[in-house]
């Protein structure tokens, strides 16, 4: 029994675009019209419920008090305008608009969410804001806009207040600090100069009295520190050098030494003596033991300078590996001291450069200081008299930070208007919500659909799920409503050509898989409708026109006949009546138009399919039909809606699947192979059928008949 290959997760599912192709094969033109019904109905109920929105808007100019910023001391401070805008959505204002008449006679029910989702403020230009209400209520949306104007102005002006508070505190804080910062200069200066008047005078006698040597110090310090960075990467770079000394010998540096050496000098004068020999030597022929003699010596002595080449060669690779490590060593050592005393040098000159600093600190420190008490004193003065000047400033006035103002009309009204365009005229964007999901709707219902469903739309779709060949490929036949006029017209007789060809390929192909003669197989499918009678009946008319022998057409499925229909032939007598006793061979099995060709009809079912192919009689007919025809054709019921269908295919030599593009379903061809292997049945192969005309004619070529 075969055995079934393991079924891989990537191959349960039809890749993306071989779905794509069936879904818009299938259900593209009903997916369509469904979707632009669909669409259409989103668009008259979204027109229907729409309701337009109005926006109120009421403008707000905010400008910087450059007076205040100047007192302020920030000059760079920049406007910050949702520090003044952003109340107009807060829940203390919005409960504001809760008690006021206006908004109760228009809509008693509204609530503090629904007020915060209508409000917003958005920049104009400049310095000019729109405080925003949209609502479906125009006039509503001004009452709001308007009373939240209100509002805000009252609140920046109780804002103002506290600002020139913090403002007047700020700066009498500066005052204070700097009327403490002159008293402590003072204070600090006065002690100092005590301290120097006390002291003794400073040392002349210094060794830097100038900063001089100081000076000549830091340059050589410079100068050492950069040469010990040269020498830092000199001394990684030779070792370095030492590591990889092995790697970088060449043979061209000794070659001059070994060449010249007394051994190799000595075994090349033997060999030119040897060749003199060989030259003297020609005359007595190439063959004469005396050539032969030289001649061997000869490679002798090659070979001899070959090897003491080698030998010499390596010994002086290895002197002068040995000297360059000793070369390089001792350039290491030479580096690495004198890294040592230039660090040495380096500590000993940054002690002299300190030294003389804090020397030179120490004989001008008090001076030094009291200057600098005394430009700080000077500085603090002058911080607190800018101060006072500031004070005087403000005392008096009414500044803010930023001046808020509602911005008019051109009339100078600044109530707001009530708007009388809605924000959009049309919903357009709201219609394309509702109807781009509804339009692609069907499409992708069909998609998931056939997803779940998982149809054979390629015949590399079943590699993965059995393990059979595919045996070919059949064209699909030009459509039965076409009238008898086309039916002659060239583009018809050239696809009936290429589906008998398609036909005519499969049944050489069954032919020759026959070992021998006479070949009974049965054509079957997994379901219903997958176009196993109609390919059976053609392989017969194939085997019969192609002189492949007698063929016989068996219709073997038994509760859905058709054969008998298809070629105009009675039903009965058939093989039920073969099998139950009640009619002979001759009397059931008919001859066709066609040469070759006999047909046996399906007869009329008096009991259970099941039991016709149960017994030995079904076995002893198909011995008997063995014996008139070479080729047996059955078409058998499908495997999984008749049980039959497997004691049929099981007396047969071969059986042939039939896989119907787009109608065939994966798992249910998976499942009838693994019944008929399970049955041991000899599954030959599938045929993969209801290819269209063009693509079969792309892929296998159309090859026209020349009858003239």
């Amino acid at each position: 029994m075969k055995k079934n290959l393991p079924t891989s997760k990537s191959a349960a599912h039809p890749d993306a675009i071989a779905l794509a192709k069936l879904v818009l094969r299938k259900w593209g033109v009903v997916a369509f019209f469904a979707g632009t019904l669909l669409a259409t109905a989103a668009a008259v109920l979204t027109i229907w419920f729409w309701e337009p929105s109005y926006d109120a808007k009421q403008f707000v100019k905010i400008r910087q008090n450059r007076e205040f910023i100047a007192i302020d001391d920030n000059s760079n401070k920049k406007m910050e305008p949702k520090r003044y805008l952003a109340p107009v959505s807060s829940e203390p204002l919005l409960r504001e608009l809760l008690v006021e008449e206006a908004v109760i006679e228009r809509r008693p029910d509204i609530t503090i969410p629904e007020l915060k989702s209508m409000i917003r403020y958005e920049a104009v230009g400049g310095e000019l804001y729109a405080i925003i209400c949209r609502d479906q209520d125009p006039q509503l949306a001004a009452i709001v806009a308007e009373l939240i104007a209100n509002e805000l102005l009252n609140g920046i002006n109780d804002d103002r207040q506290q600002t020139l508070a913090n403002l007047r505190q700020k700066i009498d804080d500066k005052i204070l600090n700097a009327e403490a910062d002159v008293t402590t200069l003072s204070n600090k200066m006065r002690d100092l100069n005590a301290k120097m008047m006390l002291s003794e005078p400073g040392d002349t006698t210094r060794a830097d009295p100038t900063g001089a040597i100081r000076i000549k110090l830091e340059n050589d310090l410079d100068v050492k520190q950069a040469n010990l960075k040269l020498q830092q990467v000199a001394l990684v770079r030779k070792k370095e050098e030492l590591e990889n000394v092995e790697d970088n010998f060449e043979e061209v540096l000794v070659l001059a030494s070994v060449n010249s050496s007394p051994i190799l000098s000595g075994i090349d004068t033997q060999i030119r003596q040897l060749k003199a020999e060989r030259s003297n030597s020609l005359r007595l022929g190439s063959g004469h033991p005396s050539m032969e003699a030289i001649n061997e010596r000869l490679s002798r002595a090659h070979e001899n300078r070959e090897g003491e080449y080698a030998k010499l060669l390596e010994t002086a690779r290895e002197t002068w590996v040995n000297t360059e490590k000793a070369r390089l060593t001792r350039e290491i050592k030479q580096i690495d001291s004198y890294i040592q005393t230039v660090t040495s040098s380096i500590s000993s000159d940054k002690n002299e450069i300190t030294q003389l600093v804090s020397e030179y600190r120490e004989s001008n420190d008090l001076n030094f200081q009291i200057k600098e008490l005394g430009w700080e004193r000077d500085r603090a003065a002058e911080s607190l008299s800018f101060w006072i000047d500031r004070l005087s400033n403000v005392s008096g006035k009414q500044l803010a930070e930023f001046d808020v103002t509602l911005f008019g009309t051109d009339n100078g009204s600044t109530a707001v208007q009530i708007p009388l365009q809605p924000v959009e005229q049309y919903p357009f964007k709201l219609l394309l919500i509702a109807c781009t999901p509804a339009f692609f709707l069907p499409l992708a219902l069909a998609f998931l659909w056939e997803l779940k469903m998982q149809r054979v739309s390629h015949p590399d779709q079943m590699k993965g799920h059995i393990p059979s060949s595919l045996l070919g490929e059949i064209a699909d036949l030009p459509m039965r409503s076409q009238t008898q006029a086309r039916m002659n017209s060239k583009r018809i007789t050239r696809q009936l050509r290429l589906y008998e060809e398609s036909v005519d390929n499969l049944s050489a192909i069954m032919m020759h898989i026959a070992e021998s003669q006479p070949m009974v197989f049965s054509v079957t499918s997994a379901s219903s409708n997958e176009g196993k009678t109609t390919l059976s009946s053609q392989l017969a008319i194939s085997s019969a026109r192609s002189n492949f022998g007698r063929t016989l057409l068996v219709d073997a499925d038994l509760r859905s006949p058709s054969l008998h229909r298809l070629l105009e032939l009675p039903v009965s007598p058939g093989l039920t009546d073969i099998l139950s006793g009640s009619a002979t061979l001759e009397e059931a099995i008919s001859e066709t138009q066609i040469d070759n060709l006999d047909v046996l009809p399906a007869g009329k079912l008096l009991t259970s399919p099941r039991r016709y192919f149960s017994g030995d009689p079904w076995h002893e007919t198909l011995a008997l039909l063995k014996d008139r025809y070479d080729h047996i054709v059955i078409d058998t019921p499908p495997v999984l809606a008749a049980s039959e269908s497997l004691a049929i295919s099981k007396e047969c030599d071969h059986a042939l699947m039939c896989i119907l593009r787009d109608v065939s379903v994966t798992d249910s061809v998976k499942r009838a192979y693994d019944r008929l292997i399970a049955a041991d049945v000899n599954v030959v192969g599938y045929a993969f059928s209801g290819v269209p005309q063009t693509e079969y004619a792309i892929k296998y070529g159309s090859y026209e008949y020349n009858m003239s």
